[in-house]
C-alpha cells in the first residue's frame, strides 16, 4: 500500500495539519499499513512540491506554529484519476491497491464523489479484468496445437515442453483472474447489502 493517495484522500474534504493526518491515517488504514510522522511529513513535502497540496503555516498561542495542508485542484484531479483507474492484474495489486481504493473512496472521500461510486470502481475493475481474461484465453488457444489421431507432432520435444510451460503460466494467470472476478462480485454484493441495511435506518 502506498500512502500518497491515502493522504490526498484525507484532505479531500477538509484541510489538516500533520499530526491530525497521522491520527486519521492510523484510524482508517492501520490494518493495511503502519506509518510514522516522518513518513507523512516527507510525503506532504513531496506533494506540495508537485503542486498537489498547498501548505499554510498557522501560528498558535503558547504552542509552536503548525503547517496546515489543503488539497489543490491538481491534487483533487490526481486523486480522482487514481480512483477511476483499474489496478494492474496481479494478485498483490488487486488485494492491496484495489482494496485501498475502496477504503479511500468509501471511508474518506465519500460514497458519491463527482458521480463516482464504490460500485463504479468495482465495475471498472471487473471490466478491466474481463478484457485481460479474454486476452489470456485467446493467447492460450493460440498456443494449443491439436493433433489429429494418427498424426505426428512436427515439433521437437524441447518446443513441446516450452509450449506446455507457456500454457501452464497462462492457466495460472487465468485462474487468478477468475478468482479475482469472483471476489469483486462478492464485494459488490456486500455493498448492496450494506446499502439495504442503511436504507432501513
Amino acid at each position: 500500500m502506498t500512502i500518497k493517495y491515502a493522504l490526498l484522500g484525507l484532505l479531500a474534504h477538509t484541510p489538516r495539519h500533520g499530526y491530525e493526518m497521522k491520527q486519521e491515517f492510523e484510524r482508517t488504514f492501520s490494518q493495511m499499513r503502519a506509518v510514522s510522522a516522518g513518513q507523512i511529513y516527507a510525503q506532504m513535502t513531496r506533494l506540495a512540491g508537485e503542486g498537489k497540496v498547498s501548505c499554510e503555516t498557522v501560528e498558535q498561542k503558547n504552542s509552536p506554529a503548525r503547517k496546515v495542508y489543503q488539497l489543490t485542484e491538481e491534487g483533487r484531479q490526481d486523486l480522482m484519476e487514481w480512483l477511476e483507474t483499474p489496478v494492474a492484474d496481479t494478485f498483490e495489486n488487486v488485494r492491496s491497491q484495489f482494496f485501498q481504493k475502496l477504503m479511500v473512496h468509501a471511508l474518506v472521500v465519500g460514497s458519491h464523489t463527482d458521480g463516482l461510486t464504490s460500485w463504479t470502481i468495482i465495475e471498472q475493475q471487473q471490466a478491466h479484468h474481463k478484457k485481460h481474461l479474454e486476452d489470456l484465453k485467446r493467447n492460450r488457444l493460440k498456443l494449443s496445437i491439436f493433433i489429429s489421431p494418427g498424426e505426428v507432432d512436427p515439433r521437437s520435444l524441447q518446443e513441446r515442453e516450452l509450449n506446455e510451460m507457456r500454457i501452464l503460466l497462462l492457466e495460472g494467470a487465468i485462474l487468478h483472474l477468475e478468482a479475482d472476478l469472483q471476489w469483486l462480485g462478492l464485494l459488490a454484493a456486500r455493498l448492496d447489502r450494506l446499502a439495504f441495511l442503511r436504507s432501513g435506518d
